[in-house]
């Protein structure tokens, strides 16, 4: 008779046989061992790694010998094998920690507007928002009330801005020096 088709339906790696479901057919499953292969590569993947649920053989049927209960697949070719990739179970994992990755995309909230609290006042002249025991602004000095704007004349936001902290600075490093000039 011709080659028959099966897929393996059992597969012991510890003894190196397993068992046919014959699909060209309709018999018992077929008893194979990892010797019945005859290509030697074939041979020893199904000895030292073992056949998989799903493979497809090729073989020639051997009617079981007087006492056996199958008959055998003898003459055996690995035509087909289950897709089991390494890099199968690879990407699953790295694509799981990629989703992991995006929690962290998430990170820290966005920060808070400060919130006023009562007595707290926003500069007219630069908007800054200040606390309540500032006088005057933090940032460009304006006072509270907002008369010291416009004393110091118009102009840009920034260039007023800028002169106005220079002016400051002068005044904390040397008093003494400008106070001696005054009265000069």
């Amino acid at each position: 008779g011709g080659r028959e088709t099966g897929t393996i339906n059992t597969w012991n790696v510890d003894k190196q046989f397993g068992f046919v479901s014959c699909t060209s057919s309709n018999r018992a499953d077929l008893f194979l061992h990892a010797e019945y292969f005859e290509n030697p590569d074939q041979r020893n993947k199904a000895k030292n790694r073992g056949l998989r649920r799903g493979d497809k053989v090729e073989f020639d049927i051997q009617e079981p010998a007087a006492g056996k209960r199958s008959a055998q697949a003898v003459r055996a070719e690995l035509l087909e094998t289950v897709d089991r990739s390494p890099s199968d179970s690879r990407s699953r994992s790295r694509g799981r920690g990629g989703r992991g990755g995006g929690g962290g995309g998430r990170g820290p909230p966005p920060r808070a507007q400060i919130e006023f609290r009562p007595g707290d006042w926003e500069c007219p002249s630069c908007r800054f928002h200040n606390f309540a025991r500032n006088t005057n602004c933090m940032k460009c000095d304006t006072s509270k009330n907002g008369g010291g704007g416009g004393r110091r004349g118009g102009g840009g936001g920034r260039r007023r801005d800028s002169r106005s902290r220079g002016r400051d600075r002068d005044r904390r490093r040397s008093p003494s020096r400008r106070r001696g000039g005054r009265s000069r």
